[in-house]
């Protein structure tokens, strides 16, 4: 017989935001609300820029070639350098900057370093609600 667990809600016992989740072998334990991701956005960077998909992305703007920025619905603390992670179909993707809480830039680059449009790119960052 399969259990079905219904909720609306779920709130740790000590704290009513944290939830620690366990890992296999009882290692390690991992923050659920710290460990999502609390920005993504999957978007077309060739010719009129477009979202594809996302989560808490207010706007997408084409900063010239290859540069891109990611403008979030709601703020968050962004965590340290690591933030920011993604995907492209060309061989380099750097942050412009580190992430700030309202935005991150990321820049997509060729073979040649030369900063370059990408046709599917994806980006996430973690951190904290603010």
């Amino acid at each position: 017989m399969t259990s079905k667990l219904v909720l609306d809600n779920l709130a740790g016992r000590t704290t009513a935001g944290s939830i620690s989740v366990v890992a296999e072998g009882n290692g390690t334990t991992t923050n659920l609300q710290q460990g999502l991701g609390k920005n993504w956005c999957a978007f077309n960077g060739t010719g009129t820029v477009a979202t594809r998909d996302s989560f808490n992305t207010s706007s997408l703007v084409d900063g010239g070639t290859g540069t891109y920025v990611i403008n979030y619905t709601n703020v968050f603390a962004v965590s340290g350098g690591q933030a920011v992670s993604g995907i492209c179909n060309r061989p380099n993707m750097y942050l412009d900057s580190l992430p700030i809480t309202t935005q991150h830039i990321c820049v997509t680059r060729d073979a040649s370093n030369s900063n370059a449009d990408s046709d599917n790119v994806s980006t996430s960052c973690k951190g904290d609600l603010a």
